[in-house]
Protein backbone atom coordinates (compact mmCIF):
# COMPACT_ATOMS: atom_id res chain seq x y z
CA UNK A 1 0.00 0.00 0.00
CA UNK A 2 2.34 2.16 0.80
CA UNK A 3 4.87 1.53 -2.60
CA UNK A 4 1.67 2.56 -4.39
CA UNK A 5 0.96 5.71 -2.78
CA UNK A 6 4.75 6.55 -3.77
CA UNK A 7 4.21 5.82 -6.72
CA UNK A 8 1.55 8.17 -7.12
CA UNK A 9 3.31 10.84 -5.93
CA UNK A 10 5.87 10.90 -7.99
CA UNK A 11 4.15 10.56 -11.12
CA UNK A 12 2.40 13.85 -9.78
CA UNK A 13 4.94 15.59 -9.15
CA UNK A 14 6.42 14.62 -12.61
CA UNK A 15 3.06 15.27 -14.49
CA UNK A 16 3.26 18.94 -12.84
CA UNK A 17 6.56 20.06 -13.65
CA UNK A 18 5.91 18.40 -17.15
CA UNK A 19 2.64 20.76 -17.18
CA UNK A 20 4.72 23.80 -15.64
CA UNK A 21 7.49 23.17 -18.34
CA UNK A 22 4.32 22.83 -21.41
CA UNK A 23 2.15 25.56 -20.20
CA UNK A 24 4.06 28.41 -18.16
CA UNK A 25 5.69 29.50 -21.39
CA UNK A 26 2.28 30.29 -23.09
CA UNK A 27 1.92 33.05 -20.02
CA UNK A 28 5.57 34.70 -20.44
CA UNK A 29 6.54 36.44 -22.96
CA UNK A 30 10.36 37.13 -23.79
CA UNK A 31 11.05 40.40 -25.66
CA UNK A 32 14.23 40.69 -27.69
CA UNK A 33 16.05 43.69 -29.33
CA UNK A 34 18.84 42.71 -31.92
CA UNK A 35 20.19 45.39 -33.50
CA UNK A 36 20.53 44.87 -36.93
CA UNK A 37 24.22 43.75 -38.09
CA UNK A 38 26.30 46.59 -39.42
CA UNK A 39 25.68 48.04 -42.98
CA UNK A 40 23.39 45.32 -43.59
CA UNK A 41 21.70 45.37 -46.69
CA UNK A 42 18.47 42.76 -47.55
CA UNK A 43 19.22 39.82 -49.78
CA UNK A 44 17.79 39.58 -53.23
CA UNK A 45 17.06 37.11 -55.61
CA UNK A 46 16.40 37.34 -59.64
CA UNK A 47 14.51 34.21 -60.37
CA UNK A 48 14.76 34.10 -64.00
CA UNK A 49 18.66 34.25 -63.38
CA UNK A 50 18.96 31.79 -61.41
CA UNK A 51 17.07 29.29 -64.10
CA UNK A 52 19.48 30.61 -67.14
CA UNK A 53 22.17 29.18 -68.13
CA UNK A 54 25.65 30.94 -67.57
CA UNK A 55 26.18 32.40 -70.61
CA UNK A 56 23.10 33.63 -70.85
CA UNK A 57 23.88 35.69 -67.52
CA UNK A 58 27.31 36.79 -68.67
CA UNK A 59 25.90 38.54 -72.12
CA UNK A 60 23.56 40.13 -69.69
CA UNK A 61 26.20 41.87 -67.80
CA UNK A 62 28.48 42.49 -70.88
CA UNK A 63 25.64 44.73 -72.48
CA UNK A 64 24.02 46.25 -69.35
CA UNK A 65 23.10 49.53 -71.36
CA UNK A 66 20.86 47.97 -73.47
CA UNK A 67 19.47 44.93 -71.84
CA UNK A 68 16.51 44.56 -69.43
CA UNK A 69 17.88 43.32 -66.25
CA UNK A 70 15.31 40.90 -64.71
CA UNK A 71 13.55 42.38 -61.64
CA UNK A 72 15.57 41.34 -58.98
CA UNK A 73 12.77 40.31 -55.75
CA UNK A 74 13.71 41.06 -51.65
CA UNK A 75 13.90 38.16 -49.75
CA UNK A 76 11.52 38.90 -47.43
CA UNK A 77 8.12 37.71 -46.05
CA UNK A 78 5.57 38.71 -42.81
CA UNK A 79 5.19 35.87 -40.89
CA UNK A 80 1.95 33.84 -40.71
CA UNK A 81 0.66 31.56 -37.71
CA UNK A 82 -0.08 27.86 -37.97
CA UNK A 83 -2.13 25.64 -36.16
CA UNK A 84 -4.12 27.61 -34.03
CA UNK A 85 -0.92 30.17 -32.97
CA UNK A 86 -0.63 33.57 -33.55
CA UNK A 87 2.76 35.15 -35.59
CA UNK A 88 2.66 38.86 -36.90
CA UNK A 89 5.85 40.50 -38.25
CA UNK A 90 8.13 41.04 -40.99
CA UNK A 91 11.57 38.27 -41.60
CA UNK A 92 14.27 39.23 -43.99
CA UNK A 93 17.12 37.45 -45.10
CA UNK A 94 20.11 40.13 -44.87
CA UNK A 95 23.71 39.98 -45.23
CA UNK A 96 26.75 42.64 -43.58
CA UNK A 97 29.18 44.38 -45.07
CA UNK A 98 31.96 41.03 -44.46
CA UNK A 99 29.15 38.73 -46.37
CA UNK A 100 27.75 37.28 -43.41
CA UNK A 101 24.15 36.47 -43.76
CA UNK A 102 21.45 36.45 -41.04
CA UNK A 103 17.96 35.60 -40.76
CA UNK A 104 16.47 38.86 -39.04
CA UNK A 105 12.86 39.11 -37.41
CA UNK A 106 12.06 43.06 -37.70
CA UNK A 107 10.73 44.74 -34.60
CA UNK A 108 7.54 44.21 -35.56
CA UNK A 109 8.10 40.64 -34.68
CA UNK A 110 5.44 38.50 -32.54
CA UNK A 111 4.44 35.26 -31.35
CA UNK A 112 2.71 33.81 -29.04
CA UNK A 113 5.11 31.83 -26.79
CA UNK A 114 5.99 28.00 -26.64
CA UNK A 115 8.25 25.28 -25.13
CA UNK A 116 11.16 24.31 -27.20
CA UNK A 117 10.46 26.90 -29.97
CA UNK A 118 13.13 26.08 -32.53
CA UNK A 119 13.91 28.60 -35.55
CA UNK A 120 14.43 27.09 -39.24
CA UNK A 121 15.37 27.56 -43.29
CA UNK A 122 14.14 25.48 -45.46
CA UNK A 123 11.48 24.88 -47.99
CA UNK A 124 7.94 24.09 -47.97
CA UNK A 125 8.32 20.64 -48.57
CA UNK A 126 11.27 20.31 -45.73
CA UNK A 127 11.91 22.26 -42.35
CA UNK A 128 15.70 22.47 -43.32
CA UNK A 129 18.37 23.42 -41.14
CA UNK A 130 18.15 24.61 -37.57
CA UNK A 131 19.15 28.16 -36.63
CA UNK A 132 18.83 27.56 -32.60
CA UNK A 133 16.18 28.16 -30.25
CA UNK A 134 13.99 31.06 -30.72
CA UNK A 135 15.50 33.75 -28.49
CA UNK A 136 12.43 35.43 -27.75
CA UNK A 137 8.75 35.17 -28.91
CA UNK A 138 8.89 39.31 -28.89
CA UNK A 139 11.15 41.89 -30.96
CA UNK A 140 14.11 42.17 -33.27
CA UNK A 141 16.40 39.00 -33.12
CA UNK A 142 19.29 37.55 -36.23
CA UNK A 143 20.07 34.45 -36.74
CA UNK A 144 23.38 33.51 -38.32
CA UNK A 145 23.40 31.27 -41.39
CA UNK A 146 26.33 29.31 -42.61
CA UNK A 147 28.40 30.50 -45.01
CA UNK A 148 28.05 27.01 -47.27
CA UNK A 149 24.09 27.56 -46.99
CA UNK A 150 22.82 27.72 -50.35
CA UNK A 151 20.18 30.28 -50.73
CA UNK A 152 18.33 29.14 -53.71
CA UNK A 153 17.41 26.17 -52.46
CA UNK A 154 15.30 27.97 -49.49
CA UNK A 155 12.22 29.71 -49.42
CA UNK A 156 10.84 29.04 -45.68
CA UNK A 157 11.71 30.12 -42.31
CA UNK A 158 9.70 28.55 -39.57
CA UNK A 159 9.03 28.57 -36.17
CA UNK A 160 8.74 25.24 -34.94
CA UNK A 161 8.02 23.66 -31.64
CA UNK A 162 10.18 20.47 -31.10
CA UNK A 163 8.26 18.82 -27.99
CA UNK A 164 4.63 19.17 -29.50
CA UNK A 165 6.07 19.06 -33.44
CA UNK A 166 4.38 21.62 -35.12
CA UNK A 167 4.87 24.69 -36.62
CA UNK A 168 3.81 28.35 -34.49
CA UNK A 169 4.96 30.70 -37.58
CA UNK A 170 6.16 31.02 -41.28
CA UNK A 171 7.04 32.95 -43.65
CA UNK A 172 7.78 32.43 -47.22
CA UNK A 173 10.37 34.25 -48.69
Amino acid sequence: MNKKRTIKIVLSILLAGFAAWAIIPLFIDTEVSELAPESATIITASPSAANEPDDTIEQVEESAETAIKPEERERTSRLQGRNSYDAVGTVKLIEDADGTRFVRFEDNFKTDNGPDLIVYIGNSDDRGLSLGALKGNIGAQNYELPDDLDLTTVDTVRIFCRAFNLDFAIATL
